[in-house]
């Protein structure tokens, strides 16, 4: 299978569970106190909107595709000098703040796979920025995949 066409599977896939994350049936698998609801939403929307801000600081780099773009450059600044996938991170904390919310044992499922999903996106996104910018091995070894590091929280 080609980059172009991996990438496509790829982010269909995300999509997919994010959707079937959203639009599948509230369970009533455990109770959620309503304290907690509010700050799993109050995450959710947050989240939000640091995804939108993360994606369009991405400039010349941005795409849905997990390959890089021609013109694109490394961006190894903001959020993505402590997160090499902050975006994918954002995707997993809302995920998890649904399925908690949504009291759901079906949900759960769906989230680990998107996880897979996204772990694999992500590791054929980085063999494809390993090709096209060699200081990316560097960037990759000092900086988290979808967590901080240790390290770049204590500088």
């Amino acid at each position: 299978m080609n980059t172009l066409a991996r990438g496509i599977v790829l982010v269909t896939l995300q999509i997919s569970l994010i959707i079937a994350l959203l639009v599948f049936p509230q369970g009533q698998d455990w109770t959620v106190p309503n304290w907690l609801e509010v700050i799993l939403g109050l995450f959710s929307f947050i989240g939000l909107v640091l995804g939108v801000l993360f994606y369009f600081s991405l400039d010349s780099a941005r795409s849905v595709l997990p390959a890089p773009r021609e013109t694109g450059r490394l961006k190894t600044t903001g959020a993505y000098s402590v997160i090499r996938h902050p975006i994918y991170s954002l995707i997993l904390v809302i995920g998890i703040s649904v399925v908690i919310q949504h009291q759901s044992f079906v949900k759960i499922v769906i989230w680990i796979a998107l996880f897979c999903v996204l772990l694999l996106k992500a590791n054929f996104e980085e063999a494809l920025l390993r090709e096209k910018f060699p200081e990316y091995r560097e960037y990759a070894r000092k900086v988290g995949k979808f967590v901080p590091k240790l390290s770049a929280l204590s500088k």
